[in-house]
């Protein structure tokens, strides 16, 4: 009797059973795939996760019926969120048992990468990329600054990203096209740091596009990127928060703030630092054009400050626009022990006022200006006895002409000396003071890294090693820590 008791109660709880399921109604709509439990991707439009309280929609197209339907159909009544990871947000999305943390993407791909720990997913959009991260956006009005900010950013929040899913097991990744996982996520951070770090451990590829000169690809591991370089050399430019000073003409400076020094940068491309703290401020060089304007600036800059200026050598472009300066104004004029007069522009020698101000700086010593500690490095491969100028206490170079002024190659002129005279002095550079800056700041060039000391060493033992052989139309080309032969050279620059 029990037996058949349990036998027709069993029948009963499938017949049951079966009756639930006949009445869910068949989901209407597009097509879709269930990732996970409550995780849903719907042809032609997102992402939709289904909490138990709400649900939310990743990128969905509220213009297709169909998938709108089958979001409906898949959310059970729930009230849907509707999100687009190509806006930046830092609001946390709780669904009821699904929670994602909002992961602001800035740089090169504006956006939020959503990330559940918990059931250890992603939503990236496109703000990852999708195996390919296109970081070259063409803002063709732009300086050449846009774009390193834009991968300096990038990077950082790759490098946050990167920080919050380290102890994961594993990560799904749902980028717009493909999935990924948690090693490309951390690949594509090794490979925008090695390319901001000029690092000669990856290859940039040049990459053929229609109507865009200055694209290059590199790898590393399963992430690639795509950057632009619309500049000469690497990098060109870097700029922070920017104050634009204009005179009648229209001529223009713009004071960029770094942090911890400023820039006063003009339409010639040629840069000005100025480091400060309360009671001084220093500025090294002092631009050629429209010297009143520019005095303005530097006026505008430092307020009340007590003014002193070192200029790095003694052509007009870095001196001229003492002629319009209110002596007064200056406390001293640092000149380096070693250098001749003005060989061209404006004499501050001569200059009755001026010159009382000139103090002369020896090599090799250090000197605190400003609330930092810098030393003068000589180097002589553009004025017999220029300088760069290591600023030990912000570790960075400010190296003048010495170590590039040439745009378009990103190079320098080695002047007067031999190959073997200039790769000495890059030696000494290197061993004496490579341990004390981070960054070189140049005059026209701008921003690079101290990689570019050791790439000017490659150029300079090519040329002793090889001689003529190594020279394209009289020049070393050293591109990724390798000198450019014929054809590799055309390869990149050939096509214009």
């Amino acid at each position: 009797m029990k037996k058949s008791i349990a036998i027709l109660l069993g029948i009963t709880i499938l017949l049951l059973c079966c009756t639930c399921f006949a009445e869910i109604p068949e989901i209407q709509g597009a097509d879709f795939k269930e990732l996970v439990s409550g995780a849903y991707k719907i042809e032609g439009s997102g992402y939709l996760f289904v909490g138990t309280d709400k649900a939310a929609l990743f990128d969905g197209n509220q213009y297709n019926a169909s998938a709108e339907a089958t979001v409906s159909n898949l959310a059970e009544g729930k009230e849907v969120i509707r999100i687009f990871t190509s806006d930046i947000s830092s609001a946390p999305i709780k669904l009821g048992g699904i929670s994602f943390e909002a992961i602001p993407i800035s740089g090169s791909l504006n956006g939020t990468a959503y990330l559940d720990t918990e059931h250890q997913l992603l939503v990236s959009g496109n703000t990852l990329g999708d195996g390919m991260a296109d970081l070259s956006k063409q803002a063709l009005d732009s300086d050449a600054h846009w774009y390193i900010n834009a991968y300096k950013a990038y990077l950082d929040s790759i490098k946050a990203l990167n920080a919050k899913i380290a102890d994961l097991d594993k990560l799904d990744v749902y980028t717009q096209t493909t999935a990924l996982d948690k090693q490309y996520v951390q690949d594509l951070n090794t490979v925008v740091q090695l390319f901001v770090d000029a690092s000669s451990d990856i290859v940039l590829r040049y990459t053929m596009r229609t109507g865009s000169v200055g694209d290059f690809t590199c790898d590393y591991g399963t992430a690639s990127i795509l950057v632009h370089m619309p500049f000469g050399g690497l990098y060109g430019y870097e700029f922070g928060g920017t104050t634009m000073c204009t005179s009648d003409d229209q001529y223009k400076f713009y004071i960029c703030d770094y942090g911890a020094f400023q820039t006063i940068r003009d339409t010639d491309i040629q840069s000005c630092y100025v480091l400060m703290n309360d009671e001084e401020a220093l500025l090294i060089d002092c631009d050629m054009y429209n010297g009143k304007l520019f005095w303005e600036t530097v006026e505008k800059l430092i307020g009340e400050r007590k003014l002193s200026l070192y200029l790095t050598h003694n052509h007009g472009d870095h001196l001229n626009n003492l002629e319009s300066v209110d002596a007064s104004r200056l406390t001293a004029i640092y000149w380096p022990k070693d250098e001749p007069a003005p060989t061209w522009g404006y004499d501050l020698f001569s200059d009755e006022q001026l010159s009382k101000k000139i103090v002369l700086l020896d090599y090799d010593t250090p000197y605190t200006l400003a609330g930092r500690e810098l030393v003068l490095c000589k180097m002589t491969s553009h004025t017999p006895g220029g300088t760069v100028i290591v600023n030990k206490t912000d570790r960075v170079l400010f190296a003048g002409d010495a170590l590039g002024t040439q745009t378009y190659k990103g190079g320098t002129s080695t002047g007067s000396l031999t190959a073997q005279e200039y790769l000495a002095e890059l030696e000494y550079l290197e061993t004496t003071y490579g341990t004390d800056f981070d960054a070189i700041y140049q005059a026209h060039n701008l921003y690079s890294t101290p990689n570019t000391i050791s790439y000017l060493k490659t150029a300079c033992t090519a040329f002793i090693e090889k001689g003529a052989a190594s020279l394209i139309n009289g020049t070393v080309f050293s591109f990724n820590g390798n000198v450019l032969n014929a054809e590799t050279y055309a390869a990149f620059l050939g096509n214009s």
